[in-house]
Parts: structure tokens; sequence; C-alpha cells
């Protein structure tokens, strides 16, 4: 308690602070931009004694995917992909693991689109599972990247009738279907167009 406290970011000092009766003491670290930053403490006692402590900061860009949704499950292989960033940052997207496109996320010039929104109108996706990334590079080294999973699945679903077989006539009104379909499917069976 009674020691001064002098704060450094990024060799800029910080007001100087008095530490509490508790001996506890706060500063609030604004604006700061993106990016790695040193945060340097020196405490100096009534007597003249001092302790130096250096910490590391880093603040990220926000980065958010709004689609596609992970898990999602696609009958085509070309997907949508959106979402937002800092505005003016770059960003990448990539699939499976290969960049296919860039852009920047929207700024204040661009008043056709909500601040920090990205867009890629086609990524080509592949048969069975897929890794759609997205990663924003605001400079200083930071990079911030995010990901989701999906399916695809453009192949349709297996259908084998069992019976009846070939041309088939009934003596009465009650016919029995025999099918075989893939699991899971959704089978409709319709006769003169009529869903039974």
């Amino acid at each position: 308690p009674g020691a001064t406290i002098t704060t450094y970011v990024d060799g800029r000092p910080v007001a100087p602070l008095s530490v509490g009766a508790a001996g506890t003491f706060s500063v609030s670290l604004t604006e700061l931009a993106y990016g790695d930053h040193a945060l340097e403490v020196i405490a100096t006692d009534q007597v003249g004694s001092s302790v130096r402590r250096v910490a590391h900061l880093r603040v990220a860009s926000p980065l958010v995917l709004d689609a596609p949704l992970a898990g999602a499950l696609l009958s085509r292989n070309q997907v949508a992909v959106s979402g937002t960033a800092l505005a003016g940052v770059p960003v990448t997207l990539s699939v499976n693991g290969v960049e296919t496109a860039r852009t920047v996320a929207a700024d204040a010039r661009r008043p056709c689109a909500a601040t920090g929104e990205f867009g890629f109108d086609r990524g080509l996706l592949q048969e069975g599972r897929n890794s759609v990334s997205v990663r924003a590079d605001p400079g200083e080294g930071v990079q911030q990247e995010t990901s989701v999973s999906l399916d695809v699945d453009t192949t349709p679903p297996r259908l084998e009738v069992d019976s009846p077989q070939g041309p088939w006539r009934s003596r009465g009104s009650t016919v029995d279907v025999s099918l075989r379909a893939e699991p899971g499917a959704e089978v409709r069976l319709n006769v003169w167009e009529r869903e039974v």
C-alpha cells in the first residue's frame, strides 16, 4: 500500500497510479490497436525501491462465420459463405485447406453493406465431408481463423422395387408393395399421381 504504479503500453506511459490500502490497483487500457502489445508495470515504494513486470497482450479482431452452418447437409457442391470481421480487413476463404478466394470486410465507404460484412458467392465443395474456413488478417502479425465442417451428398438415393415386378394385374383392391431404399431416405408412393 502507498506504492506508486507506473504503466507503459508499447513503451508509451499511462497515467501513474497509487496502490490502495488493500494493496490493489487497476487501470483501463482503451483504444488498443488489434495485434500484439507489451504491458510494462513498475511499482515504486515510498523509499524508492522498485520492481518491474512485463506482460504480453494480444487484441484479436472479431471474426464470425454466419453461413454455412456447421453440420449442414447439402445436395449441391456449391455454398455461399458469409460473416463479419473488422471493417476494412482482408478475409480469405479456404475450402478443404486450399485458399480459393479473397475479399475485404465492408467499411463505411461501402454503404451498400453492413460494416464488417463479407461474403463469397460460391465455395466449391467435394462429395462427402468438407471443411470451410475463413481467415481475417488485420495486420501486426495477427490472424484469426474460424471454420465449420459440412457434408455434400449429390447422389440420388438408391431405390429398388422388389414387388410387384413387371407387368402385373391385381384381382383385388389390395396390393402388397415391397421396396428397398437408402437408410434414412424418405419414400413416397403415388398411384395415378395420388400419394398413398
